[in-house]
């Protein structure tokens, strides 16, 4: 009885100092393995302490949110806008066809060495090819010769001797002509008289008057002498011309 209790106190013994010399933290070295619990209980040992997830430098545990960074590469794009469409000269080609308010054709803006200031009325005079030139979409364009047959100045215009004053109530008229390049409001010739839709392609003229101002302008056609004329005011015109004009509409038309 005696030497069982003497072996039980020597294990008893033994345990307490495999605690010591084998504490828990000791089997969670690199390269030993753990022990389980149902191990260290066998031996005597308390239970391994708790172990907590741990995240490895470069894993996440939960999903990237990829919201901000859809957010992050639309601010970017827009951080560098790309040039406003309507700030860049539109450019458009072809003939002028000369057409009556009720849309029957005269034919196109003849090319002669005399100049452009008649109608071809379909015959065998050659057709003006153009370039109608708009700084802005659907602005102030001007309109340059590509074929011409006469010398230059090559831009179309109107023209006269003395600036003139076109608007309602007013019988003055300029002529359609070849002139030089010039500004808006230049006097009596000026180039920068046109506007074109871009969806119909119908040519509009607009005149500036001396004093800035920017009456409805018309263009009109003497056929008898085949010369065309803008206006203000077609009545007005007759009324102090001995040769009338007809209000006719300008279509660019693909050469």
């Amino acid at each position: 009885m005696r030497v069982l209790i003497s072996l039980l106190a020597f294990l008893t013994f033994l345990s307490t100092v495999s605690a010591f010399a084998f504490p828990p933290s000791a089997w969670d070295a690199p390269g030993k393995k753990r022990m389980t619990n149902a191990e260290r209980l066998a031996r005597g040992l308390t239970p391994n302490p708790p172990r907590f997830k741990r995240v490895l430098p470069g894993i996440h545990d939960t999903p990237t949110n990829v919201l901000p960074a859809k957010r992050s590469a639309s601010a970017s794009a827009s951080a560098s806008p790309s040039p406003t469409p309507s700030s860049l000269p539109k450019i458009f080609t072809g003939r002028i066809e000369v057409k009556n308010l009720q849309g029957a054709s005269y034919g196109f803006i003849e090319n002669s060495q005399s100049g452009v200031n008649g109608v071809n009325f379909g015959g065998p005079i050659d057709e003006l090819h153009v370039k109608v030139i708009s700084n802005t979409y659907g602005g102030v364009a001007q309109i340059q010769a590509t074929n011409p047959e006469f010398d230059a100045p090559y831009y179309l215009g109107g023209s006269s001797t003395t600036p003139q004053t076109l608007g309602s109530g007013f019988s003055a008229g300029v002529s359609l002509d070849h002139v030089e390049k010039a500004p808006v409001g230049s006097g009596a010739t000026e180039s920068a008289v046109w506007k074109i839709n871009p969806i119909t392609k119908q040519i509009t003229a607009q005149w500036v008057n001396p004093d800035g101002s920017r009456p409805r302008t018309k263009i009109g056609l003497d056929i008898r002498n085949n010369h065309l004329v803008l206006t203000g005011d077609i009545s007005a015109y007759n009324g102090a011309n001995t040769w009338p004009i007809s209000e006719v509409k300008f279509f660019l038309v693909d050469a």
